[in-house]
């Protein structure tokens, strides 16, 4: 039995508003810590450079989401959903886990543009930038292999979303059938419900991190996708999807200089810079000390 066409419909809208409801309001500019060397690359390049999540220091935080969600199908029992649909669901998300045919990968934004915490780790130690990224041309940029998301670190506001996220998918198969004699069916369902922890289960960091005031952009790339490249950082060979995005100098609201960089010197630059790209964007002073 092949899946209706009703069904698909219901299924694509799951995956693509990643079973949320509704949306999180997010400020007008997020900003994006780096090195001027990254800043020059991202507007040379014309492009983002989104990160394999799994090698960054939240990698672990990563499975702790997928597990809370992966746990949460023994509940289905509750919705009166057939015990074989249950083991055949958990079986196809576990070998998805093991090998996932979609790969992670991240690109760090901030409501915060001046943070003492994020110049020392992400900003050159001070001596970067902090680009300013208009929150608008990155909503029209998303699409269904991009979604921009806002951290969660409350403990309990993670299990809200996970409670929320599968409550819906147990009102979708109740609409559209549990059909346990389709194997392939079920496979789908497992992988549209892995697909959606899978990104959500990026929201979630320790609220030790909670100053930071994150957003990512989302991508869930396959290993054979051609935007998938490799480059070194300190010893490591690491992996990232370079996504282009044209005219992303229009995106750049304003660039604010690092504490410990000479800002008459480095605004001259700027200012070249905005005259090149004919761009309009605001050129601001950490107001932090740094030693």
């Amino acid at each position: 039995m092949d899946i209706l066409p009703e069904a698909e419909t219901l299924l694509n809208s799951f995956v693509m508003e990643g079973g949320m409801e509704g949306s999180v309001v997010s400020p007008s500019v997020l900003y994006h810590y780096t090195s001027c060397e990254t800043f020059l690359n991202i507007l040379k390049n014309q492009s983002l450079w989104l990160t394999h999540a799994y090698y960054t220091n939240d990698a672990s935080e990563f499975s702790h989401g997928m597990n809370l969600f992966i746990g949460c199908l023994d509940g289905l029992i509750q919705f009166n959903f057939q015990q074989i649909f249950i083991d055949r669901m958990k079986e196809f998300m576990a070998k998805e886990s093991k090998n996932p045919s979609l790969a992670p990968y991240i690109f760090c934004l901030t409501e915060n543009k001046d943070q003492l915490s994020q110049w020392r780790g992400y900003g050159d130690f001070g001596s970067g930038v902090s680009i300013g990224l208009k929150t608008s041309d990155i909503e029209a940029h998303k699409s269904f292999h991009m979604s921009l998301l806002k951290i969660v670190y409350d403990d309990s506001e993670k299990r809200q979303i996970v409670g929320a996220i599968f409550q819906k998918f147990v009102n979708l198969v109740r609409n559209i059938g549990q059909n346990v004699n389709n194997i392939s069916y079920v496979r789908r369902l497992a992988l549209d419900f892995f697909r959606v922890a899978y990104t959500q289960s990026l929201r979630f960091k320790d609220k030790a991190w909670r100053e930071e005031s994150e957003w990512r952009c989302v991508i869930l790339a396959e290993s054979i996708d051609l935007r998938v490249k490799v480059r070194s950082r300190a010893g490591m060979l690491i992996p990232y999807v370079d996504e282009s995005i044209s005219s992303v100098h229009h995106f750049l609201d304003e660039v604010v200089v690092g504490p410990k960089a000479s800002f008459d010197l480095q605004a001259a630059s700027l200012e070249k810079i905005k005259i090149k790209l004919q761009s309009n964007f605001k050129i601001s002073r950490s107001a932090l000390p740094f030693r």
